[in-house]
């Protein structure tokens, strides 16, 4: 199945405005916000951590994906991070059950590290990891579930896997913004995923299942 099958949700094309970025986002964590600028979307306070959710639920089989017009300082020693939530439960709290992929500078070895983490409860647990990604400007970063399948592309193209079954249901789909003040988003999308998007050829007609 390819990725990204479902449409763009916010091209953040429109005047500035936030946070939150318009009425179809809500905050579900706030110390300084997110907000439209320059048609894209970015830290409304430095140094800030915050989440945003998208008004919609969705049914458990998701997706999310962004793109990134621009990234941190690779040498800053606490450089943030930013993240896409599936299956969040609570739309206006970020600390319900969730799955994410995470996308942070690897100060270690260099380029980027891209993980897969679960908050149920009050514990977060690392599924998957994948370092030394490199990223460039315009890249496009998703994450999809699938059953009990989580996977993380890049430009596409899978790079990180992971297999949980945590949280079965569905509900809201996220963007997250650690302190990564220098992340510039754009072009926000997402939903829910059909079951089978194979063409299954009949002795009468070809339909979709």
């Amino acid at each position: 199945m390819d990725f990204p099958i479902t449409p763009i949700l916010d091209d953040f094309n429109r005047a500035n405005e936030g946070p939150p970025p318009s009425s179809n986002w809500i905050e579900s964590f706030f110390t300084g916000g997110l907000k439209v600028s320059s048609n894209a979307l970015v830290l409304n306070v430095p140094d800030t951590d915050d989440a945003i959710t998208w008004h919609e639920p969705f049914g458990p089989d998701q997706e999310a994906y962004f793109r990134m017009l621009s990234f941190w300082l690779i040498t800053d020693p606490l450089p943030g991070s930013v993240a896409l939530r599936l299956r969040q439960q609570v739309i206006d709290d970020s600390e319900t059950d969730h799955y994410s992929l995470d996308i942070t500078p690897d100060t270690v070895f260099g380029e980027f590290k891209v993980e897969i983490w679960k908050l149920v409860g009050v514990t977060y647990t690392m599924l998957s990891q994948v370092l030394e990604v490199v990223l460039v400007v315009g890249d496009q970063l998703g994450v999809r579930i699938r059953g009990n399948v989580i996977k993380g592309y890049l430009n596409g193209v899978e790079i990180i896997t992971a297999t949980d079954s945590s949280i079965p249901s569905g509900q809201y789909i996220s963007i997250v913004n650690g302190k990564a003040e220098n992340v510039i988003l754009d072009d926000f999308g997402g939903g829910e995923i059909p079951l089978d998007t194979t063409p299954r050829n009949t002795q009468t007609n070809l339909r979709w299942r």
